[in-house]
């Protein structure tokens, strides 16, 4: 009787096949997986072009299709967005698409970023054994733009809120002095529709005398509150109420690169001579720096982040300072970001680059359903006899109170801020001209 021989061949055929669907996922994993990388990296490029396309057509003013444009660009890259193969949103990050997959992330809400996005679906080859038929990639890139030109040209004052009801009033003109504005108008963008003499342009008494000359006018979305036994207190070209009101709030301003990390600003003090603190541009918990310990302080051209606050108190401290811009970062433990009220301060914006024409700017921080997060802030000047102010200051989160310094060369200035209040009991005189308020660039770049 022969032996009966095992033969194990059906084994060998089971282990063929697992190993055969290893070597499958072995080759989808290079095939498939560098098709995948390869088309990412093919709409990574296509959304880049598409977002700076988009925000050069806007830089450009042109508002009826910026959108098109940039999906054509789209198209011409191999993303037509035919919702089968691929999908294309471009968007302005204050008007996402609920179907877009993602949003603007940090810039939600502005109206000058814009976003495209691209989805992409790859047919496989060797994953379709493993059971995957398809690969997708999503890209996004955020383009940021600007449009040149004078902000707010022809606004000697803007005031930013946009409601009130009654009193105090969101622009108001109180005290016992005089109160010059010089070749702009005043814009209030409150629609405070008026009661107990009281609305959105408000007067405070009638000890304070409000001319408006050489080209300028006030202008208010709400009322324009005069009280009638102050016949003759507020003089103006033209009064005019039911305006259409301006965007609120507005595209934040960049912050410059000496707010970054490792950019701390320098002091030296006694220098050139006893009784100098001279500070260079960089990054700064206040102003002046708690290293400068010298009465006159001369800041050398150039932008000035400030982490803290701007606060300038006492007689005995003089700052002077020439094509200086200075970035108050938000901080939400201060109150008060800005505060000059004493001492001597002289100081001008850039007069070219960036931030020309810029001499302050309040970061008012995040944005929240329409509005900044937190409660409005606190910014002061008590103008000295000899204070200087030339260029822009824009605070679109403060409460801006300027008291009368007597100096007829004060402010060659543009105040833009939430709420503005005139005060005090010596002259206001506020000289507007283009030739020194901010300038807008225009700029496109891509943010991420």
């Amino acid at each position: 009787m022969k032996p009966k021989l095992l033969k194990e061949g059906g084994q060998a055929l089971i282990i063929l096949a697992l190993a055969a669907i290893g070597l499958f996922g072995i080759a989808a994993l290079a095939i498939d997986g560098s098709a995948k990388f390869s088309d990412r990296r093919h709409a990574q490029n296509a959304a880049d072009t598409a977002a700076m396309t988009a925000a050069r057509e806007l830089a450009r003013g042109n508002t009826a299709n910026w959108d098109s444009i940039a999906r054509n660009i789209a198209d011409e890259n191999g993303y037509d967005g035919n919702l089968v193969t691929n999908t294309v949103w471009v968007y302005q990050c204050s008007n996402i698409p609920v179907s877009s997959p993602v949003d603007c992330g940090p810039y939600n809400g502005y109206s000058n970023y814009v976003q495209a996005v691209i989805t992409s679906r790859v047919n496989t080859f060797f994953a379709k054994v493993i059971g995957i038929n398809q690969t997708q990639n999503t890209v996004h890139t955020v383009s940021y733009w600007s449009e040149g030109g004078p902000l707010y040209p022809g606004m000697a004052f803007v005031q930013y809120k946009t409601s009130g009801t009654g009193c105090p009033g969101e622009f108001r003109v109180g005290g016992s002095g005089t109160v010059t504005v010089d070749g702009g108008g005043l814009f209030i963008n409150s629609n405070n529709p008026g009661s107990n003499n009281c609305g959105a342009f408000t007067q405070s008494g009638c000890q304070t005398f409000l001319e408006v000359i050489n080209g300028g006018a006030i202008t208010a979305v709400g009322d324009i509150a005069l009280q009638s036994s102050c016949s003759g207190q507020v003089i103006a070209p033209s009064m005019t109420e039911g305006a259409t009101p301006m965007p609120f709030p507005p595209d934040p301003l960049p912050p410059p690169s000496e707010c970054a990390a490792g950019t701390l600003g320098y002091v030296q003090n006694n220098y050139p001579t006893n009784g100098t603190s001279t500070i260079w541009p960089g990054k700064y918990d206040t102003l002046p720096p708690a290293q400068a310990t010298e009465k006159i302080i001369v800041m050398k051209p150039g932008n000035y982040c400030i982490f803290e606050a701007v606060q300038v108190t006492g007689s005995n401290t003089e700052i002077y300072g020439s094509d200086v811009f200075i970035y108050i970062r938000y901080n939400s433990q201060k109150v008060t970001p800005l505060s000059f009220q004493g001492g001597t301060v002289e100081i001008d914006a850039p007069n070219t680059g960036d931030y020309e024409g810029y001499l302050i700017y309040v970061d008012p921080g995040q944005i929240v359903g329409g509005g900044y997060a937190g409660s409005s802030k606190n910014c002061k000047i008590n103008g000295g006899a000899d204070d200087t102010f030339t260029g822009t200051i824009l605070a679109p989160h403060c409460d801006f109170e300027i008291n009368g310094g007597g100096n007829p060369n004060g402010f060659h200035a543009q105040l833009i801020a939430y709420t503005v209040h005139l005060n005090g009991n010596n002259s206001i005189y506020f000289l507007y001209d283009e030739s020194f308020t901010a300038i807008n660039q225009t700029k496109v770049g891509l943010m991420r």
